[in-house]
């Protein structure tokens, strides 16, 4: 009896380390292949055996140095480098990928966008963070919501006064005191810049000989320490209003004064809230 028990137990142990063998042997065959359609960049094939797949570009594998371990029928494959698939194998045989990580390949710019303003973060999975970066409509309203300007200097134009002159006869003039203040972390010379602005004017000293016209104005730019403000004061003969003040860099200066947007990280919950 005791040889009879023996013996099945040794073919219960073959049977189970063959079986075992097998599916190791199937899965490490899947992997190949995967890796396979992955490097050769055949997106319709990688849908085929991961259908939640919606990547727009995927990230070379190596299968060097492959780790296979199961947990509650998903088998995880790991390559290395944070890059990893679960698997799992369906009543028909068929071996599909259910998810991943560090397969997709995103534009690392918005990818950084997306995580510094609280979209994103690092455990989030391929297929969730292509559905993310895939949000037009929030990168719309973070451009629209927290555009401040294009350039690091910031304008705030003051109250606009017409002063009479009496031996000017019927001509008056304008001026107005605009407030510039450096945003940067690093000093900006008025050679860097220059200010256009339009005004609405007129000329001659009477009715009959005044002429309304839109006049384009320039003016040099002030030196700005880091964070802080100056003030410079624009006057026009005959100026009626002021508008339309921008930033101009000088020529070889635009990257020096582009703006350079810092999130905090609460503005992907500010857009989550607006639309509630």
């Amino acid at each position: 009896m005791r040889k009879l028990l023996f013996g099945i137990t040794c073919y219960l142990i073959f049977l189970i380390t063959a079986c075992g063998g097998d599916k190791q042997q199937k899965v490490q065959s899947f992997v190949e292949t995967f890796a396979g359609y992955v490097n050769a960049g055949q997106l319709d094939s990688i849908k085929v055996v991961y259908p939640e797949a919606n990547f727009d570009s995927i990230a070379p594998l190596s299968t060097d140095s492959v780790k296979i371990n199961e947990t509650d029928g998903i088998t995880r494959v790991d390559f290395g480098s944070g890059k990893w698939i679960e698997i799992q194998e369906g009543d028909d045989g068929n071996i599909t990928i259910v998810n991943s990580k560090g397969i997709a390949a995103f534009p690392e710019d918005k990818m950084q966008l997306a995580i510094n303003t609280g979209m994103l973060n690092l455990e989030d999975t391929d297929v969730r963070t292509q559905e993310l970066l895939n949000d037009t409509e929030y990168f719309a309203w973070l451009e629209k919501n927290f555009d401040h300007g294009d350039y690091v200097i910031q304008i705030k134009p003051g109250k606009y006064k017409n002063i009479w002159k009496p031996n000017w006869g019927e001509g008056s003039k304008g001026s107005i005191t605009v407030t510039l203040t450096n945003l940067s972390d690093a000093p900006i010379s008025g050679s860097d810049y220059f200010i256009t602005y339009k005004t609405n004017e007129s000329n001659g000293y009477t009715d009959d000989s005044r002429r309304n016209y839109t006049k384009n104005n320039k003016r040099k730019g002030i030196d700005l320490n880091p964070k802080e403000s100056g003030t410079i004061n624009l006057s026009e003969w005959e100026t009626y209003k002021f508008y339309n003040f921008e930033i101009k860099p000088a020529e070889g200066k635009e990257q020096v004064l582009k703006y350079q947007f810092k999130p905090t990280g609460k503005e992907y919950q500010e857009y989550l809230d607006s639309k509630k």
